[in-house]
């Protein structure tokens, strides 16, 4: 288990994201039932929200990362999702795995704008929102089948 609280959140279209590494989770063996309380214990401890943290999903997925030559554009694209509901504990040896999906996702400052669309204008990408918290969630539509 890789340790990480990630934390995100909106306000209009600015979106925050705090991450935190959780030593006291190190090699503990996910997901087991046992060790799902403690995880959950540890991670509301750690966060500064005064909001009580449940897990009722998990995603997990492989990601490579790219950077252009010129470094202003970074990419990540993301490979092997598969997920765990964990709001019903009966179901926890359930994974939904969707490996028919890859998400590649640019990164870059908005005053490049242009410069990136024009670099790939020749690449024919169908440009939608993606959440795998959302497509793990839920059902995915037929046409993702």
């Amino acid at each position: 288990m890789n340790p990480i609280l990630e934390i995100k959140s909106k306000k209009g279209m600015i979106t925050n994201k705090e991450t935190y590494k959780i030593e006291e989770l190190e090699g503990l063996q996910f997901p087991d039932l046992k060790n799902l309380d403690l995880i959950k214990n540890v991670v509301n401890s750690k966060n500064k929200s005064k909001n009580i943290i449940e897990p009722i999903l998990t995603t997990n997925y492989d990601r490579q990362y790219f950077v252009s030559n010129n470094s202003k554009v970074r990419a990540t694209v993301d490979y092997n999702l598969h997920s765990i509901n964990l709001k019903n504990l009966s179901q926890m040896q359930i994974v939904k795995n969707f490996s028919f999906i890859c998400v590649l996702e640019i990164k870059y400052p908005t005053n490049l704008d242009k410069y990136v669309r024009q670099n790939l204008k020749e690449i024919t990408l169908r440009l939608s929102k993606n959440s795998k918290f959302i497509n793990s969630a839920f059902d995915l539509p037929s046409h993702f089948s």
